[in-house]
């Protein structure tokens, strides 16, 4: 039945000769296409704009667009599910700072090794991201406006965050070794390094996801490969991907110097943070004296302070 309804639509798309190509416009590519009528028009076919498949959305300009504001929308709401937690003056920033990580964050890019990624698409990123750590700073836009605080300075302050593309790259880097050490027959791997063996169409080649891995290594590999090519070619980083060990360092060296341990504290003019300190205890000696209070009441026996079960 499946197989059917797709030959005829090729037939019928094959017959028209107003079928519009991939690169027009989003609002010309759906429009005035009518449905495929089967068995007398007891059963219909119709078209969607956009549909979800295994938790991606499919479009037909083949863009990130959808998938990006929905991923958005879902950041969000767990930011409003959270909005308690991160408001609160007693919960210290680094909590704050590993929880966003894991929640919000983490559902922020949840798919982005196999996305291919705009300009467009990662101005919207950064923008949710910058957003989220002010929100949890709990910086309003007139103190940004007034003391003049920068995306910079806001994520150095929030435990000296890398901005959302580190985030993207480190994923996609880990993909990518994943893939690499995957057995020869894997789908995915031959993937990996597949192209299309055809003319190339009129105008400028959509972004893909080759674009987003080639990106990724080289700016990971930039410093350890100086003159490494824009078009991520094998020959020069497969063979440090095929051992775990040093991929994974790679992009933990690469990650770290964004990071660094101990962040330049910023100038900003709002007070600080109530954030409750750890408690540090220091281990008693072996030979420290017993501890009694200073002035004990009088005929007080020592034996009697004990904490008795019965009570």
């Amino acid at each position: 039945m499946a197989s059917n309804a797709c030959w005829i639509r090729q037939t019928q798309i094959q017959n028209r000769s107003d079928v519009l190509p991939l690169h027009l416009a989003k609002s010309q590519r759906t429009s005035n296409i009518p449905a495929i009528h089967l068995n007398k028009g007891r059963n219909n076919i119709h078209f969607t704009s956009s549909f979800k498949y295994l938790g991606s959305i499919l479009t037909p300009d083949l863009t990130e667009d959808a998938k990006i504001e929905a991923r958005i929308a879902k950041a969000c709401a767990q930011m409003g599910l959270l909005r308690h937690f991160f408001n609160c003056p007693n919960v210290d920033r680094r909590v704050k700072y590993w929880n966003y990580l894991t929640a919000a964050l983490n559902t922020l890019l949840w798919g982005a090794e196999s996305w291919n990624l705009s300009e467009h698409n990662r101005t919207r990123l950064r923008a949710f991201h910058n957003s989220a750590i002010r929100r949890i700073l709990g910086y309003s836009w007139e103190q940004v406006k007034e003391q003049h605080i920068t995306n910079e300075m806001s994520r150095k302050e929030f435990d000296n965050i890398p901005n959302v593309d580190a985030f993207i790259t480190r994923r996609v880097w880990k993909y990518i070794g994943k893939i690499i050490r995957e057995d020869e027959a894997s789908i995915p791997k031959k993937l990996l390094g597949a192209w299309i063996k055809a003319p190339k169409k009129i105008g400028h080649p959509q972004m893909s996801t080759k674009n987003n891995h080639a990106t990724a290594l080289c700016e990971v590999l930039k410093k350890a490969i100086p003159n490494i090519d824009n078009r991520g070619i094998f020959k020069e980083w497969v063979h440090l991907a095929k051992c775990e060990n040093t991929w994974d360092s790679i992009i933990e060296e690469y990650f770290s110097d964004l990071r660094p341990e101990n962040p330049t504290p910023t100038l900003l003019n709002h007070p600080p943070s109530t954030s409750i300190e750890p408690m540090h205890h220091t281990p008693l000696r072996a030979d420290a004296p017993e501890f009694r209070p200073s002035n004990p009441p009088p005929n007080t026996n020592f034996q009697d302070l004990r904490f008795d079960k019965s009570n």
